[in-house]
């Protein structure tokens, strides 16, 4: 310790579900605000792991801290502003701070850490082995043969008491440790070839004067006039660049070969633009829009902003407009987007206006480009990030606007574990910590968000026609009847698709279940293939002969006899995107067809790829499940057929309605973007349907002011705050019995809160795991914002602790209650 030294506390937070910060002592003369922020080694629970100073501590008498090992980074990876978010997370969704940052951080930032240990001296068995105990002399015979060892192997299997015997034999001097990072993530470094001073004169001094110029001079010719410095990588593929050329050139010191970091950029950042950049003529409508969005822009200040626009009205190019002003006050943007397949499509758009400025973050892309583009969004290297939900965690420097694309999508919900953070709710709040701007666009908006438009906690603006040269698309209704069953499409259908197509049109298919078939059952028994792990049947794939689980990926190979009775009369019940394609392919042999669905879409850059091909000549059927219901902007497709509308409304869920229309107006809205006219095929049995007849007209109004009486009267959001407490547990008597007991627990404080009785899941077994959910109510009039009602929920489960073999995962304003 350095004379200005002194030693002082700091709370570290860790990655993990470990009650909140804990307190360690550093010796150090930075100051608070050069330390927090930063990461450090520190050891809990005999571990070395990566944590995160998030603030100075007062020490209390008679507590002997642990000190940090050492501090990681020389400068914040995590600003004020983001930590505060990350804070506000952890209390509003119910979830311990250290797995909050865990969410918020990339994981590569939290590399696992092993201490390395080596003799400092040579010992063998002639030594004199009366000065070690029994266990030091184990440790010492184990580096028999080795250089060192490392903790984990060390303790793999021996007595944890090991660790003060390793400790003695350090303070003995015998050995040494050193802390060695396991990191899962690098940089990653490439040879360059750059010509020197002597190298440039040189080519200057004969350049047009060699009448057979040598491998080393077209070398020189061809670095000086690239740049002067290219990836040595690339110049084996120029045919005129010989090795011979790379070595003499060095030899004569006329080149210089180092290594330099190379940033690996998404293959979407390569593409060549594929849509020119139209001159746009903006509407009275889209111009009011952005002056008033500029405005809020310009002030400084918080503003929420509900972009209420109907398909096709523009949104995205006022969406530019407002990243444009941002970016002129010297502030940043991101972009959030509901699904990945938009993403080519939307980073096209905005590259042909902001070029290099951006940056994408997404779950597809390779752990390498997460890795060199979060340490240069991070670096200032880019001002405009375009994302799916974790995108709205980017360490942008000055973020001044978030823009919440299809704000009523549930996909912007994390479901799989906490936190179950809303990545709108989220947005929202990184603005009002740092007097931004949020604009939540959509045509359908959420319920909620209409409702706190037409309150006045949100700037409620309109867009109610599409762009010049575009009407909205008329609609018809197919009714279904028992005729139809067993067909997929209508004749009125098919007679529809062969007219779109003899214009030379393209067509959507929209049915939002994979697989071929929903299960298959036998004829003769009745006997249904079931998942063995989870409560469902299994989905049949026709491409590759199984049945499959969606829940818990369980896999079996099909087959043409029923399992229990043998009998080969099997059929298959429930319609897939698989099957549809086979009667698309039957019916129109000489049509080509793209099938997005989560079955095409696993790959890297498939997305991309798959809309890549749809935009050629080639094809003419894009079918899909929902991920290609919103966003899509391809003027050819006039004709959007639905397949089974029906099927989108039978959920038991007080929100079905509500997503059922949201669903079929956005995949309406694909239909007639351009100078063609766009017409919908809606196949229903029930074409009278309410919700049906709401969005045939995109008459979102009327079916929101026709929702909210039902919401109201049974007081669902917005007029009220939910919470599902959901339990899992792979025995169902201890499962139960604990949720029954938190149940009466919750229930005392029934004036202030409703507590329903815990029930099975919908689903109420997946992966051998059964699953039951206790919901939680507050009514807006007593408990506007859910406060009361998450202080009650947090009290009880931390008193009520679980068993070892029951897991909690609390959801706070959850997307669905069954």
């Amino acid at each position: 310790m350095t004379s200005n030294e002194r030693i002082r506390y700091f709370d570290i937070l860790f990655p993990l579900k470990a009650g909140g910060a804990y307190t360690y002592s550093f010796s150090t003369n930075l100051k608070l605000k050069q330390i927090i922020g930063r990461r450090v080694l520190a050891e809990l629970k005999n571990k070395i792991i990566t944590g995160l100073v998030i603030g100075e501590s007062n020490p209390l008498d008679n507590i002997n801290y642990k000190s940090i090992i050492t501090l990681i980074d020389d400068d914040q990876i995590i600003s004020d502003e983001l930590l505060e978010l990350t804070k506000w997370i952890s209390e509003y969704y119910l979830t311990d701070f250290g797995v909050t940052l865990a969410s918020v951080l990339p994981s590569f930032m939290f590399d696992k850490v092993d201490i390395i240990y080596s003799r400092k001296s040579k010992f063998n068995t002639n030594n004199n082995l009366e000065d070690y105990s029994i266990d030091e002399k184990m440790i010492l015979f184990m580096f028999d043969g080795k250089e060192t060892i490392s903790k984990s192997e060390l303790f793999s299997s021996k007595d944890p008491n090991y660790i003060h015997s390793v400790n003695s034999l350090i303070e003995k001097g015998i050995i040494e440790s050193n802390v060695v990072h396991k990191k899962t993530t690098k940089p990653k470094y490439t040879n360059t070839v750059k010509i020197t001073k002597k190298g440039k004169e040189f080519y200057l001094t004969n350049s047009g004067k060699l009448e057979k110029p040598s491998s080393a001079f077209i070398l020189l010719d061809f670095l000086y006039k690239n740049g002067e410095i290219l990836r040595k990588s690339d110049l084996k593929y120029r045919q005129n660049i010989s090795p011979y050329g790379i070595q003499k050139a060095r030899e004569l010191e006329f080149i210089e070969i180092s290594e330099m970091e190379e940033d690996r950029i998404p293959s979407l950042l390569f593409i060549e633009n594929r849509i020119k950049q139209k001159q746009i003529c903006f509407t009275d409508e889209q111009m009011i829009a952005i002056k008033e969005i500029n405005m809020k822009i310009n002030e400084g200040k918080f503003s929420s902003i509900l972009l209420h626009g109907v398909t096709g009205s523009g949104k995205t190019e006022i969406y530019i407009e407002a990243v444009k002003r941002t970016l002129a006050l010297g502030k940043s943007a991101i972009i959030l987007i509901p699904e990945i397949v938009l993403t080519p499509q939307t980073v096209m758009r905005f590259r042909t206006v902001f070029e290099n400025r951006i940056a994408v973050l997404h779950s597809k892309l390779s752990d390498g480009e997460k890795f060199d583009s979060w340490r240069r969004i991070a670096e200032g290297k880019y001002d405009v990030v375009i994302g799916a939900r974790s995108a709205v965690f980017a360490p942008l420097k000055k973020p001044g606007l978030i823009i919440v694309d299809e704000e009523q999508e549930k996909s912007y919900k994390q479901n799989d574990s906490m936190p179950c953070y809303h990545a709108r709710n989220v947005a929202i709040m990184r603005m009002k910590i740092n007097n931004g701007v949020c604009i939540l666009g959509s045509a359908t908006p959420s319920l909620e968000s209409y409702d706190n438009g037409n309150s006045g906690k949100f700037r409620n603006i309109r867009l109610t026609k599409r762009a010049p040269g575009a009407d909205l698309p008329t609609t018809t209704f197919i009714k279904l009847s028992r005729e139809n069953y067993g067909s997929i499409f209508h004749p009125t259908t098919i007679g529809k698709i062969n007219g779109t197509l003899e214009d030379g049109r393209k067509v959507l298919i929209f049915h939002n279940r994979r697989g071929y078939a929903s299960y298959q059952i036998c004829n003769n028994c009745g006997y249904i293939e079931l998942c063995k792990n989870c409560a469902v049947s299994l989905n049949y794939h026709l491409k590759s002969n199984e049945l499959i689980c969606h829940q818990c990926g369980f896999v079996k190979k099909g087959k043409s006899n029923c399992q229990k009775c043998g009998s080969t009369n099997v059929i298959f019940k429930g319609i897939g995107t698989e099957q549809i394609e086979e009667e698309i392919k039957r019916l129109f042999p000489d049509k080509g067809i793209i099938r997005m669905d989560l079955d095409t879409t696993r790959g890297k850059d498939a997305h991309d790829n798959l809309l890549t091909k749809f935009n050629s000549k080639d094809y003419h059927f894009l079918l899909g499940t929902q991920m290609i219901a919103k966003g899509l902007d391809i003027e050819e497709i006039t004709l959007v057929v639905i397949v089974n509308a029906d099927s989108e409304l039978i959920f038991p869920d007080f929100r079905s309605d509500e997503n059922a229309f949201q669903l079929f107006t956005q995949v309406s809205g694909r239909a007639g973007r351009g100078k063609f006219n766009g017409e919908v095929l809606i196949q229903s049995y029930d074409p009278e349907n309410k919700t049906l007849l709401f969005a045939s007209t995109q008459n979102y109004d009327d079916f929101a002011t026709n929702e909210l009486v039902s919401r109201k009267l049974l007081k669902y959001p917005p007029y009220s705050k939910l919470i599902k407490i959901m339990l899992t547990s792979s025995n169902y008597d201890r499962l139960n019995t604990y949720s029954v007991k938190l149940y009466e627990k919750l229930i005392v404080y029934s004036k202030e809160i409703y507590v329903y009785y815990p029930v099975d899941s919908l689903i109420s077994k997946v992966n051998n795991m059964f699953k039951r959910q206790i919901l939680v109510k507050s009514i807006s009039e007593t408990d506007p914002n859910g406060k009361v009602m998450r202080e009650v929920v947090k009290k009880i489960v931390n008193e009520e602790k679980a068993s070892y073999d029951i897991r909690l995962k609390i959801d706070v304003d959850p997307e669905q209650i069954i």
